[in-house]
């Protein structure tokens, strides 16, 4: 484990080399362990090693106990993402949401919604609006089974919420606005009676990207800035509302930041080639 963390600290440091190497150690050290391996695979991927990062993740899959096959799994997709392919990306999601099923593991719908928001996410990033639909239909479908299963008030809130938050986003993305901004408020009733006091965040994050979509940068930001930094979707797109009204000094220190980050989420895949790009111009 400590190579493993050394390896984390290489990777915020962006020696990814040097990452690679602790994270190669720790795997000869445990050769039953998958991390190190998933851990390789995405430093293979942010150097652009995609046929190395592949292997890696397909050999922490063989190794992977409990979710950890469908999370490295989620990770192997990625990698068609980073790699500019997001209509193959979209295809590896799906078919992982099928073959979860034949994993045995402790928690198949859950991972299942997973890899279906992960292909919805980049659909609509995209503009792939049958591919977003296809993948939010299916999506919606399990999270109103686990709903019925579950049964609480509180539990059938939170999921008619989230499936009306990403309504909204799919709206945006196709431009019908209208209907994008009466999801977002649908969101808020079903939230409403909640105590949580960052309820409201992705409400402003959709409302940001409505107005985003619509070239209103000034509006856009106003919703970001409610919401604390920390998903770098929305940091860039933050970072390119600043550009637009002229903030060029902060929006530069965000796609930095972002330009460097090496931490694999979907979220990160869809815009490191782009805060790369703006810092190297």
């Amino acid at each position: 484990m400590s190579h493993d963390y050394l390896g984390d600290v290489y990777r915020a440091q962006n020696e990814l080399e040097q990452a690679r190497d602790a994270y190669t150690r720790a795997a000869e050290l445990d050769p039953e362990d998958g991390l190190p391996l998933q851990q390789r695979g995405h430093v293979n991927t942010f150097i652009g090693d995609y046929d190395a990062a592949r292997a890696d993740y397909d050999a922490a899959i063989a190794l992977g106990k409990g979710n950890e096959k469908a999370d490295y799994g989620q990770y192997r997709a990625m990698v068609s993402v980073y790699a500019g392919e997001p209509e193959a990306a979209i295809g590896e999601f799906m078919e992982l949401a099928r073959a979860i099923d034949g994993m045995d593991i402790p928690n198949p719908v859950g991972q299942k919604i997973a890899a279906l928001a992960n292909a919805a996410n980049i659909a609509s990033h995209y503009r792939l609006f049958p591919e977003l639909d296809a993948a939010l239909e299916q999506r919606t479908a399990l999270m109103m089974e686990r709903m019925e299963e579950v049964g609480t008030d509180e539990y059938r809130r939170g999921q008619l919420a989230n499936i009306a938050m990403w309504e909204g986003w799919a709206a945006a993305h196709k431009g019908d606005y209208a209907t994008a901004v009466a999801k977002v408020e649908e969101y808020r009733g079903f939230v409403e009676p909640d105590r949580n006091p960052r309820k409201d965040d992705p409400a402003h994050l959709v409302l940001g990207r409505i107005e985003q979509l619509q070239g209103n940068h000034q509006e856009a930001l106003a919703h970001y800035e409610q919401v604390p930094p920390g998903n770098p979707y929305f940091d860039y797109q933050r970072a390119v509302a600043l550009e637009a009204i002229g903030e060029t000094e902060r929006a530069m220190e965000i796609y930095e930041e972002l330009a460097r980050y090496n931490f694999s989420s979907v979220d990160y895949a869809l815009v490191r080639a782009d805060a790369i790009a703006k810092v190297s111009m």
